[in-house]
């Protein structure tokens, strides 16, 4: 018996699967671990020495460093070993950190190493408020094709050449003068997906990209927005959340050159009672003709602040027509923090019952749950001439997604029928729509 074990061993030895794997799949794998532990494989054996050194994707954290206790500013100098030990082109390059005024030239270098390197996507994350200032090195890298910016600002060089390769442009809380903003977009020729978030730029913004197919802004400031040869746009989202007292409302407009013809996907954060938000919103739903989903965060009116300096009338919504993508496009609605006992807010759920006539379900968030709110609820737009035959509401908890109230139509002249299902458990709160909050 032990001669014959010793053959299966002899004929079977162990192997080293993984160590016998492609070189391109073993570098992607250790792009996808922590960075300390793809480090470790270098001494696991021979064909993994250099292996590290070949890894296409750099995901670095300052926090994450720091916690192996380095005394001063050592975690700059390991940042520098890892650059500077690379042999293969930077595909991609993210880095977490705490800007402070010393390290600027540092994290320039860095930026400076990449554009050398052939960079395609990079990604600087500055946690403080501390803006870091953008070398102008950055603008080279001809080779970007997605840039993610937090909490830094810039100014573009003269001359500025094309990103011709940048199809993704994320901005947080990014700070830039005059219209240097403006002069960054036009110059990427196939962006395809912008995203702007509490960035500041002056004013106005004008916003040209043909290729566009995802707009994203979020902002607390009145700007005005003129949105230039949109024609691709598939998505849009925007959420103007202003402080009343503090800024001119009335200063924030949207502007089309020509209608978004190609737009399917609108979500944005409103205020029902604001007269000048929804006459931009409104403004926005004339230039969607062909609108098939349609998502709303309703903004909570702070009952200290009082209402809205200027307020729509409650019969607002019952003089509007019904607009082009309401009649022959709108399919799917979601409504969320709608107050079930406002009369503006609930005028609004019935114009878009009674304009929508392909409408096939509406998804009602309520900002206050209970089983007597869902019902009265459901009872009252149980009551709405529904232009569409075979509309579903669903009125939800925001709290527990499992107990909602259902209205289904079974046509406009036969009235509708309304079910109440009740189901355990909690559900943990999300935020209702991703990026626009």
């Amino acid at each position: 018996m032990a001669k014959t074990a010793n053959k299966r061993e002899q004929k079977c030895p162990s192997l080293d699967r993984i160590s016998d794997l492609p070189t391109s799949i073993l570098t992607s794998i250790l792009s996808l671990v922590p960075i300390e532990e793809a480090a470790r494989t270098s001494v696991l054996s021979k064909n993994w020495r250099y292996l590290f050194n070949s890894i296409p994707n750099l995901k670095l954290s300052q926090i994450d460093l720091n916690r192996q206790k380095f005394v001063d500013n050592r975690w700059l100098l390991i940042v520098y070993n890892i650059l500077l030990s690379r042999q293969d082109p930077i595909e991609r390059f993210s880095f977490l950190f705490k800007f402070v005024e010393d390290y600027t030239i540092d994290i320039d270098n860095f930026i400076i190493f990449l554009s050398n390197k052939g960079i395609q996507e990079l990604s600087l994350f500055n946690t403080t408020n501390n803006l870091y200032p953008i070398t102008p090195c950055m603008f080279l890298c001809h080779t970007l094709r997605k840039l993610d910016l937090w909490n830094c600002k810039f100014t573009i060089p003269l001359p500025f050449e094309i990103f011709f390769n940048l199809k993704t442009l994320q901005l947080i809380n990014v700070v830039s003068a005059g219209d240097e903003l403006e002069r960054l977009i036009s110059c990427c020729p196939v962006l395809e997906k912008l995203r702007l978030s509490h960035c500041t730029w002056g004013r106005s913004l004008s916003i040209r990209a043909p290729n566009l197919l995802s707009l994203e802004i979020i902002t607390r400031s009145p700007i005005g927005i003129t949105l230039k040869d949109l024609n691709q746009l598939e998505h849009a989202s925007f959420s103007f959340v202003l402080e009343e007292e503090k800024e001119n409302i009335r200063s924030l407009y949207l502007k089309f050159t020509s209608e978004l013809i190609n737009l399917k996907k609108l979500t944005m954060q409103i205020s029902l009672l604001d007269a000048n938000a929804v006459f931009l919103f409104s403004c926005l739903l004339r230039n969607c003709p062909h609108l098939q989903d349609l998502g709303l965060v309703i903004r909570c009116q702070d009952s200290m602040s009082g209402p809205p300096r200027h307020c729509v009338g409650f019969d607002y919504w019952e003089k509007q027509k019904p607009l082009e993508c309401l009649m022959h496009h709108l399919r799917t609605v979601q409504i969320h923090w709608l107050d079930l006992r406002c009369d503006y807010e609930i005028g609004f759920v019935n114009y878009l019952l009674m304009s929508a006539h392909v409408l096939e379900r509406m998804s009602i968030g309520p900002r206050k749950w209970s089983r007597e709110i869902g019902r009265d609820a459901a009872r009252e737009l149980s009551l709405v001439r529904k232009a569409s035959p075979s509309a579903v509401l669903e009125v939800k908890d925001a709290l527990n997604p499992w107990r909602s109230t259902t209205v289904t139509s079974s046509g406009a002249s036969e009235g509708s029928s309304v079910t109440f299902r009740a189901g355990k458990g909690h559900g943990k709160r999300k935020d209702p729509i991703p990026g626009v909050l």
